[in-house]
């Protein structure tokens, strides 16, 4: 983490550190208490730890974006019938939707008697053209009439094509005019109604949505990550999270992708991160809130003091104050590096050594060493 991120966390604690003070410290002088319970107050040791810096963050639950479907109609019908109801399980191939098939079964009437009359109408070319065909290898008739023949059998032909096309046009319609379910899963919405006039999805981003369908066997969390902690993630790296409505349950998950290019959102840029979550509990439902925790960098067997001890000098430095060594001394300030910062508690990677006692509150007078 920058330091100029980390800074203003530092001075905060610091003023905690004061009140801290003056609430704790004043009162006790005041009773009598001799100095050694002031110091405990006022100082710590520094002790071995492992530190967890995190990245914690929101994001919203929802299935992965390839198991989640918005059924949309290819023709432009009524909807005469809605088979299914929100919260709804189904699977692929169940039926959803029927539009008004009415006139598309009229349609399919005036096709039939099409493909006949056609039909006929080419036996017929057929027929006459053999009729020609005979007559000409006889030379009976003449090369004209046995052409003439051909052409009417080649037009009789494509007109009982074009028939028949425009019948399984009809038939496509026909189909179409049954919704049926994409995919296994949950109907999550079904924003229209029985008797709705809908729109075919001419393109993608037309058409009208007649339900959302999920398979929520599988779940992601979408967050937004500050562009200074996204150096820190990795694919595949361990998350843990909560969510309001299932209480002091801890779940897991990994980071499954981090997106190449920062976005925007709520005016602070940073990097979208679709997080897996693994074996999702039941209770989870689309749209809920995550609390995420992104355990990001580990320090074991760190030299540790808690944040209140670091003291940011004007100058940008880190510094810790130590008790004064005798008893009408004046405490010293000592430069010290950090390495890993979390909430409560700071690395010291120079300056101090385990068991040295360091001040909670930043005192008037000091001396350097």
């Amino acid at each position: 983490m920058k330091w100029k991120i980390v800074l203003p966390l530092l001075l905060l604690v610091a003023v905690a550190g004061g009140f801290l003070y003056y609430h704790k410290l004043l009162p006790a002088l005041s009773s009598g208490a001799d100095a050694s319970a002031a110091d405990a107050v006022l100082t710590a040791k520094v002790e071995r730890r492992t530190l967890v810096r995190t990245v914690d963050t929101a994001g919203d639950i929802s299935p992965p974006p390839a198991l989640q479907v918005d059924v949309k109609p290819e023709i432009s019908y009524k909807i005469n019938k809605i088979w299914v109801t929100v919260g709804q399980q189904v699977k692929a191939g169940d039926k959803l939707v029927d539009l008004d098939d009415s006139d598309i079964l009229t349609n399919k009437t005036v096709a039939d008697r099409q493909v006949e009359a056609a039909q006929l109408a080419l036996e017929k070319s057929k027929r006459d053209f053999e009729r020609s065909q005979n007559l000409f290898n006889e030379k009976l008739v003449s090369q004209e009439t046995y052409d003439d023949a051909k052409t009417s059998l080649d037009a009789a032909q494509n007109s009982y094509e074009e028939a028949k096309n425009s019948l399984q046009q009809v038939l496509d319609q026909l189909t179409k005019a049954k919704i049926l379910a994409p995919i296994n899963g949950e109907v999550l919405s079904i924003p229209v109604v029985e008797g709705q006039e809908v729109i075919g999805t001419a393109s993608v981003s037309l058409g009208t949505i007649l339900m959302t369908i999920a398979d929520l066997s599988s779940m992601v969390i979408n967050a937004q990550i500050n562009q200074v902690d996204i150096a820190f993630l990795r694919k595949g790296q361990p998350v843990t999270f909560t969510v309001e409505s299932i209480k002091d349950v801890t779940m897991n998950g990994v980071v499954d992708l981090i997106y190449p290019v920062a976005s925007i959102k709520n005016n602070v840029k940073g990097f979208q991160v679709q997080i897996l979550i693994n074996n999702p509990n039941k209770a989870l439902r689309p749209g809920m809130t995550a609390d995420v925790v992104i355990p990001v960098q580990t320090a074991t067997n760190a030299l540790a003091v808690p944040l209140a001890a670091i003291f940011v000098e004007d100058d940008g430095t880190n510094t810790v104050y130590l008790p004064a060594k005798e008893k009408d001394g004046l405490p010293i300030r000592r430069e010290v590096k950090l390495g890993i910062i979390n909430y409560d508690y700071a690395e010291v990677v120079s300056g101090l050594s385990e068991g040295d006692a360091v001040l909670l509150t930043k005192p008037l007078t000091f001396k350097s060493g």
